[in-house]
């Protein structure tokens, strides 16, 4: 019987062993478990973090698209405002040389006409003196 009961013990020794080994066992993989689900929600929150990240780099891509554009209508306006000033001043300009070439063309005028009747006056009054 002791034999059997040597045997027995061997047995519930080996058996708890094998326990204790299974309980280590299953303790270092649900602490396996637990690091990668933590490294898994590390993971979860980094692409979350990126993908804002992103996200507010094409809101400010948009942004700065939108600045230019503004800032290119802008331009635009101002250089449609200074080629009209330009262009008003210049017809103005026009019109005041035609005005002052044509007053120059009547004052040319007026001056060929005194100078044709003083020289029929001069001719007329050597008429006269010679009779």
């Amino acid at each position: 019987m002791n034999e059997i009961q040597n045997r027995s013990l061997n047995n519930e020794g080996r058996t708890k062993k094998l326990h204790d080994f299974h309980t280590q066992k299953l303790k270092s993989l649900e602490a396996q478990i637990s690091d990668f689900m933590k490294k898994q929600e590390n993971q979860v929150q980094l692409l979350k973090s990126k993908e804002k990240s992103q996200e507010a780099a094409k809101c400010l891509q948009q942004e700065m698209q939108f600045t230019k554009a503004q800032k290119l209508r802008k331009d635009g306006w101002r250089n449609e405002y200074e080629k009209l000033k330009l262009q008003a001043l210049n017809q103005r300009q026009k019109l005041v040389l035609q005005r002052k070439t044509n007053e120059a063309a009547m004052a040319t005028e007026r001056l060929k006409e005194l100078l044709e009747s003083e020289k029929v006056f001069y001719a007329r009054s050597r008429c006269f003196k010679r009779k």
